[in-house]
């Protein structure tokens, strides 16, 4: 009974965390547009990302935790640090593990943001553009399970990572070619000057 359990909690939180990995990476895209998205800030778009990102971290963990548990998976502490060390799966569990490691790094960076500074911030952030379809092989390849709801996430995922992907390269390309201007800052009028009439 806890062997079904911790498999299905594994299986539950791991397509759980990858639905909210790409959720996050769409909100992550809109947060960075600079304008407002019917109506809500891009204040408030920043927020969704980051809760949606945390919330996607700690059921990875949960997931990792559950496959550490059941008997089946057979994995090892070594297997969840270490890329392609897994006996069961070596590929397949491989990519799984180097996602949860690039995932980890996002995160601890992602809460130490204010101290590394915002250019190695962003820097190492580009890696969730690399991170995504790595978890996406890894929800396809080491699913036992793959079909009927599992199936439907995942298809859901790859087609929501993909239009992601898309928007960021039209927008990237449009910047290119000087399609897109940046927005004006905005800036507070200077009342140093101001005289009193």
């Amino acid at each position: 009974m806890l062997d079904s359990l911790m498999w299905a909690l594994g299986r539950g939180s791991g397509l759980t965390g990858f639905a909210l990995l790409t959720l996050a990476l769409l909100l992550g895209v809109v947060a960075i547009s600079g304008r407002a998205l019917f109506g809500v800030p891009r204040f408030a778009w920043q927020s969704m990302h980051r809760d949606a990102a945390l919330v996607s971290v700690a059921l990875v963990v949960v997931h990792v935790i559950a496959l550490l548990l059941d008997p089946y998976a057979q994995l090892t502490i070594t297997d969840v640090v270490l890329p392609f060390r897994a006996e069961a799966d070596t590929f397949w569990v491989g990519l799984g593990t180097v996602a949860f490691d690039v995932l980890v790094a996002l995160a601890v960076t992602g809460l130490a943001r204010r101290r590394i500074g915002p250019r190695v911030f962003h820097s190492i952030h580009l890696a969730t553009y690399a991170l995504w379809p790595v978890a996406a092989a890894h929800a396809i390849g080491s699913g036992s399970d793959v079909n009927g709801w599992a199936a439907v996430v995942t298809v859901i995922g790859i087609g929501g990572g993909a239009w992601i992907c898309s928007l960021v390269l039209k927008a990237r390309s449009a910047a290119w070619r000087g399609g897109l201007q940046p927005l004006p800052a905005r800036r507070l009028p200077d009342t140093s000057e101001r005289t009193m009439r």
